[in-house]
């Protein structure tokens, strides 16, 4: 393979490239090299391939830097499944599309552009193996092949995001935790997306065409505005669905989210204040066939929203009643400005057109809106079980409030005489399970109560009845405290005679391993006296071999002299040697340098047919 400036790929990228990565155990591909080729071609092709038959799997492609004229995407990035992403300038107030950024649209007229972030001379590692210097360094260099690997970075955090159970409670709960789809991390992108307003984000606008658009595409990643960390102030909720799991050959998705023809999928949400309702819809479509200016969506899925009361219907990527829903376009979006409190917005996704199916999905829904049991079914607070000595109770279940520095509310009904004003004061907490509580009750006189819950904004479900005293002081002491402290029981207070385990119980079941105090000491003591006489018969047989020793043995303890110590051993100092280009691909061109900011203008070299994709070119990849 020739030392030079381009990047050789396999001929097929679903079979030569992606796969490496897969096997790994990688499922992000990050990919800044492409070609100024603007219609269908068999890398588009491959690519929407492999992400369809591999749907945890994500690959990014750099837009390219043949902005800021319209139409300037290049292959791979047209591929609708993969994200391109595009470049902005550094300035983090103001942020504005890097003038040298592509644009879209596509030869099928999407967007092109998925999302942007910087990308305007980003500082990054610099090789020069091949030169006199042989060394590497840092360098600020321009280019969407900076901006993608940002992006990339950004999904591999909001991967671990899921896979270590943040979602949805704010907190890693490994009950929680899993794997996502691609299209769902590629939709949490989108959605976290910020509008930019600037003349380069804005050049290409139409009558029609506003936001999102073909210079920035949904706008600049924020990943912030998209997750929820418990402590932090963004007050947005957030809500998914797009958990993956691979079907019997590792390939597809079994339990993804899916509709064939004409089926429908319902989410409803109630706003809880007048913050902007954004919804994104995210599919991995069917491969189109390799044909020239053939439109590329097979699947046609379509989300629309419907305020109840009002009667207004929104349809996805600005498109309006007249103009119909979106068919273009393998990722929809709705934003709801204003939505009004308490009026619940029924989101629809509709299997319009469904050839190759059914059709796997993700969606994602931001803003600030009840947090109940219907949406969040795993997140909610629910206590399964109660025991009560009469005064203290002890609630068991799953979601359960942390600690007092998380916003908590209860509500206690009186179920056998309503007139009794129920309350309790909690006085301990499960950290790190959220399993139980125990609380203080103010009153006794109640035969039967039920309890809801509502922790960190998730909305329990009222409890099933629960008698009260059902069980008297030293049973509920002995069978439900736990350790010597008794869970801060008063009532308990020396009756602690067993303990419990409730590390990996579920809906409060398992006792767990209980051991008896006085066993647990004869079993000690025990323990202790048979390692004391292990001890002696181990002395007293070492004794009497010594007394015995022939006299060839005892030749075997004299004293040898030390050998000779080897010479030390030298580290060889590692040599630093030129490699060839990796065998894979060829990078963007330099973008254009505009002359009045004293811009050295790029190489204009023509690229060679044997090499359709080029490695960069000066500072802008």
């Amino acid at each position: 393979m020739p030392l030079d400036d381009y990047l050789y790929i396999p001929s097929d990228l679903a079979t030569g490239l992606f796969p490496r990565t897969h096997d790994l155990g990688g499922r992000i591909h990050s990919n800044s090299w492409g070609s100024s080729v603007s219609d269908n071609s068999a890398e588009m092709h491959q690519t929407d391939a492999y992400l369809w038959r591999n749907q945890d799997f994500v690959i990014l492609y750099a837009a390219g830097n043949e902005g800021p004229n319209s139409g300037t995407m290049g292959t791979p990035a047209l591929s609708k499944n993969s994200i391109a992403v595009g470049a902005t300038q550094n300035n983090v107030n103001t942020p504005d599309v890097a003038f040298f950024s592509s644009r879209g649209p596509t030869f099928d007229m999407r967007f092109g552009i998925d999302v942007c972030a910087p990308g305007f001379y980003v500082a990054s590692a610099y090789s020069q193996a091949n030169s006199e210097a042989n060394q590497c360094y840092i360098q600020g260099m321009a280019g969407t092949s900076m901006s993608t690997p940002l992006v990339a970075g950004t999904t591999a955090l909001l991967r671990q995001y899921f896979t270590s159970g943040f979602y949805p409670l704010g907190w890693a709960s490994p009950e929680h935790a899993f794997v996502p789809m691609g299209a769902l991390l590629k939709a949490v992108l989108i959605n976290s997306a910020l509008q930019m307003t600037g003349p380069e984000a804005t050049k290409h606008n139409t009558q029609y065409i506003k936001y999102p658009n073909y210079d920035q595409g949904y706008g600049m990643v924020a990943a912030k505005m998209a997750t929820n960390f418990q402590g932090s102030d963004n007050p947005n909720v957030l809500f998914v669905d797009g958990a993956w799991e691979a079907g019997k050959d590792g390939e597809g998705c079994d339990a993804c989210p899916k509709l064939s023809q004409q089926e429908t999928a319902l989410y409803q949400i109630i706003p809880t204040s007048r913050a902007t309702i954004k919804v994104t819809l995210a599919y991995y479509d069917f491969p189109a066939a390799v044909t020239i200016s053939s439109k590329s969506l097979i699947n046609d899925l379509d989300l629309t929203a419907v305020v109840e009361g009002e009667g207004t219907r929104y349809f996805a990527n600005g498109w309006t009643s007249t103009a119909g829903p979106n068919s273009l376009n393998n990722v929809e979006q709705i934003v709801i400005p204003s939505p009004v409190i308490g009026q619940t917005i029924n989101i629809r996704v509709l299997g319009a057109s469904v050839v190759a199916g059914p059709q796997p999905y993700a969606l994602v829904i931001t803003g600030q809106f009840r947090k109940d049991s219907t949406l969040f079914p795993t997140a909610a607070p629910r206590v399964t079980s109660i025991a009560t000595d009469g005064a203290q109770a002890l609630l068991m279940g799953q979601n359960l409030p942390r600690s007092a520095k998380h916003p908590q509310s209860y509500v206690w009904t009186c179920v056998s005489d309503p007139t009794v004003g129920l309350t309790a004061e909690v006085k301990g907490y499960s950290t790190d399970t959220a399993a139980f509580l125990v609380v203080a009750l103010n009153t006794t006189a109640c035969a039967s109560f039920r309890v809801k819950v509502v922790s960190d904004g998730f909305i329990g479900n009222m409890s099933e009845p629960f008698m009260y005293g059902a069980a008297n002081v030293s049973t509920f002491c002995v069978d439900v405290a736990s350790d010597d402290t008794c869970w801060g029981l008063s009532a308990c207070s020396g009756q602690c005679l067993k303990t419990q385990r409730v590390d990996g119980e579920e809906d409060g079941k398992g006792a767990g391993l209980r051991l008896d105090r006085l066993t647990t000491i004869i079993l000690a003591v025990g323990s202790l006296m048979l390692l004391l006489c292990c001890c002696c018969g181990v002395f007293l047989v070492r004794k009497y071999c010594r007394m015995h020793d022939d006299d060839e043995e005892e030749k075997g303890y004299q004293a040898r002299a030390a050998p000779s110590a080897p010479p030390p051993h030298r580290r060889p100092r590692p040599t630093r040697q030129g490699r060839p280009a990796p065998a894979a691909v060829m990078a963007l061109p330099s973008p254009p340098r505009s002359s009045n900011n004293a811009r050295v203008s790029p190489s204009s070299s023509p690229l060679p047919s044997a090499a359709p994709f080029k490695s960069g070119g000066g500072n802008y990849i």
